[in-house]
């Protein structure tokens, strides 16, 4: 039996952010998922928040409860899991500027609250609820570098407000049995954690694969 949300964060969470990724789930069926059959992507540079290691593990610990339900998916390894302030960030943007974004910017911790897991058609993820203004930080850093990066309201509306955590994406359509077990772990709660460091990757792999990924500027916190 997963664990229930305690009280203190309950507040915390946003409401509308969850009734739209519950509908979008509740609505997924096997035909629907885009397969994932391409991992580059132009070169760009990816802000992402690193997990602590007992997070790291709660996720692969629930990743491995998927993997045994449906395996012919695409499941993230542990170096691969990751939570993205900003990505896709074009390439020419000099390296300078973001640094000093990532400095100036990010002087707070970052805490977040791992609670449920959602799906578009192209991946599923664990939901990641902000205990900061995670949408002011996203715009202050935009503003900074000069560039958008990523908008990712084109998903669901209040995307630009939450974390999340993408674990798996569909190499083939879902088995009944995985799209069960996804939405019977829409009031899990995983854990709450905060960010041990802040990482610029300049990468080529939607995935953040290793041999197409460098780490270019790092800032504990």
């Amino acid at each position: 039996m997963s664990a229930k949300l305690p009280v203190p964060y309950q507040r915390a969470i946003n409401q509308d952010f969850r009734s739209e990724s519950f509908a979008q789930l509740s609505s997924l069926k096997p035909q629907d998922v885009a397969l994932f059959t391409e991992r580059s992507l132009p070169e760009c540079y990816t802000i992402v928040a690193v997990l602590p290691k007992n997070t790291q593990k709660v996720i692969m610990d629930f990743i491995h409860e998927a993997q045994e339900i449906d395996s012919a998916q695409f499941f993230y390894s542990p170096d691969q899991i990751h939570l993205t302030i900003i990505g896709n960030i074009p390439a020419k943007t000099p390296l300078d500027v973001i640094q000093k974004a990532v400095d100036t910017a990010l002087l707070d911790k970052l805490s977040f609250i791992l609670y449920g897991v959602g799906s578009n058609t192209l991946c599923s993820s664990v939901s990641a609820y902000p205990l900061f203004d995670l949408l002011q930080l996203r715009g202050v850093l935009r503003l900074a570098i000069g560039e958008s990066g990523d908008v990712y309201n084109e998903h669901l509306s209040s995307y630009q407000k939450m974390g999340w955590i993408n674990y798996m994406r569909y190499l083939s359509p879902p088995s009944t049995k995985l799209l069960d077990f996804l939405k019977r772990s829409f009031d899990r709660y995983f854990c709450t954690f905060t960010v041990v460091r802040i990482d610029v990757v300049k990468t080529t792999s939607k995935i953040l694969e290793k041999e197409k990924s460098e780490l270019v500027f790092s800032r504990q916190l």
